[in-house]
């Protein structure tokens, strides 16, 4: 019973990224990253965007660094994750429908 499950799951961990499966992985990762730097609050380093400094110290940029990070998920989020999910249904019907399985 134990190995079924860790091979339907090493079947979606490790499944290609031009699949299905892939895309939703894939967009499913990136809310994921997205929520926990949200939560950890890396939203009130993005004051990068109108050219000031996160803690007043033009010279940290650790924190600077925190805000880019963030703003690369943000947009991942905002823009690659929808894609991602609507590309997944589509891709599976084309699949189906230019490569059905022949049944006995």
């Amino acid at each position: 019973m134990t190995e079924k499950n860790t091979s339907s799951w090493s079947k979606w961990i490790f499944c290609p990224i031009f699949t299905p499966q892939g895309f939703l992985l894939r967009a499913g990762l990136i809310a994921v990253i997205y929520f926990i730097f949200h939560l950890a609050g890396l939203r009130e380093y993005t004051v990068i965007l109108s050219g000031n400094s996160p803690t007043d110290d033009p010279a940290q940029t650790y924190a600077g660094s925190l805000g880019c990070v963030y703003i690369v998920f943000y947009f991942a989020f905002i823009l690659l994750v929808p894609i991602l999910l609507i590309a997944a249904p589509v891709f599976a019907g084309l699949n189906h429908f230019f490569h059905p399985r022949i049944s006995k």
